[in-house]
Order: structure tokens, then sequence, then C-alpha cells
């Protein structure tokens, strides 16, 4: 029987992210072939992983530390590379608590690839695969959508981030709100790039200033500028990113600051 997708993976990973991105992918009607539910106790382990990965169209590696200490994780990878450069199969790679640093140790050539970021959730993956499987480039489909908003960031405390990196904005003030520089004030942020999380020094003191709590998502654009503890940089933002973000951009301003 043929599948749609090889699902390469640790074990590790079953129950944290790949059952539910097969049941995910289910949903949307792709088959899968995963191991603990193709392969027979009678036939041998090799066996089955090669017969997998030849009657599968795409390949999905899941990217993660425990990935990156298996034998046989390498050997499922050396075959669906085989297949990939023979163009007998397509790649869809998914980056699993890992950042550029540790895929890069790893493999410079699959860090120089795009990847999925498993943190999107099972749904917004498994609907990207169904898009490789459709016929979309898997460069395109991995690819952020257009970016066309730009809103100017204020950060004080110790930052490690790089261009083009995407963060998640959990907590923020507005522009208008105390302070009145023009700039968007992060409380709290997680880099999805390098999964590191940060907390702003500013954003403590001005804690008694009622936060947003809407996540908002852009990638990172440069210059990025220090000047002692204080960073600045540029936010792009999609259309619909950017709503959520004009929506709160207006910050209810404590009665004791005035």
């Amino acid at each position: 029987m043929d599948h749609d997708v090889f699902i390469s993976h640790a074990t590790e990973d079953k129950d944290e992210f790949v059952r539910g991105l097969v049941d995910a992918l289910k949903q949307l009607g792709v088959t899968v072939w995963i191991d603990e539910a193709a392969i027979e106790p009678a036939k041998g382990m090799l066996a089955a992983m090669d017969n997998g990965i030849l009657t599968s169209r795409c390949g999905v590696i899941v990217l993660s530390n425990h990935y990156f200490g298996k034998h046989w994780t390498k050997q499922e990878l050396g075959g669906i590379l085989q297949r990939e450069s023979q163009g007998e199969m397509k790649i869809v790679l998914v980056w699993h608590g890992v950042g550029a640093t540790e895929v890069a140790n790893f493999s410079p050539i699959l860090a120089s690839r795009l990847g999925l970021q498993s943190v999107s959730g099972p749904h917004v993956i498994a609907e990207q695969i169904r898009a490789v499987l459709e016929g979309a480039p898997a460069s395109a489909a991995q690819l952020p959508p257009a970016y066309t908003h730009e809103v100017p960031v204020h950060y004080q405390g110790q930052l490690n981030i790089s261009q083009r990196h995407v963060l998640e904005i959990t907590e923020w003030f507005g522009p208008d709100g105390p302070g009145g520089s023009g700039e968007l004030r992060i409380a709290r942020m997680v880099d999805l790039t390098d999964q590191r999380s940060y907390t702003s020094d500013i954003a403590n003191v001005m804690m008694t200033i009622v936060p947003t709590k809407v996540a908002i998502r852009g990638r990172v654009k440069g210059p990025i500028e220090g000047t002692g503890k204080t960073t600045r940089f540029r936010l792009e933002l999609t259309d619909e990113e950017y709503e959520i973000f004009d929506a709160n951009s207006v910050v209810q301003q404590n009665l004791l600051v005035g």
C-alpha cells in the first residue's frame, strides 16, 4: 500500500507532537506511514522502514534533540534524502524544540533549508504538508507569508536574537501608552526560531500599567540597534498580525502614573 507521508521522528517525540500531527493529517485525508502502525513483528525494522520510505510521496522529518541522537533516524534521513535527490520524494522539515544552532550542529545542509516550527501546532503544519502534496514547492509552503507592516520595537534587557527570526510577543504596551515614545514596548516574548524566552527589564518596572494579553507574531527586521541596555529594531507583520496589533495599540494608562 502506498502512503502520502512518511514521518521520520524520534520515539520520545511521539506523545508530545507526532501523534497529534498524524491525527491532523488523517483528518485532511492524508495517508501516513508511522512505525508503530506499519511495522509487523514478523518483519525486520530496517525492511519495514525501507518499504515505508519507498512507498511514500513525502518525507516529513521532525528534527529535535532526541532525533539528533538516534541511529535509526539517521538511516531514515539518509534514505529520504536519497529519494529526494532522485526526484522521487518531497521533504518537509519540522523543527521541534530546537533552533538554528542545534540544527546546524547536526546538519549544516538541513540548517540551510527553511523548516516549519512545531509550536505552530499540528493542524497548521498538516495544512502545509497537504499543500506540498498537492504540488506546491516545499520551499514555498514553508516560507512565512509576506510581511507588509513595520512596527518599531523598544526592548530593555538582555536580548540575543537575529534578523528574520520569528517572534511571538505575549505581553506588550501600545505606542500610545505611558512613555510616549511611539514604539511598541515588549513585556514578554518568545523567539520561536531559537526557542528562547525573554522578559523585558523596563516592562517589569511598568507592570503597574495594563498590558495586552493577545499574542502577536512577526519577524525581526534590522538593523538591530543597541544602546546600553536598550535594544531597538523593527517588527514586520502581516495584515492579519497588524490588525491584532492595531486593535490593541492604545493601552489604558494606570491612574497612579497619569
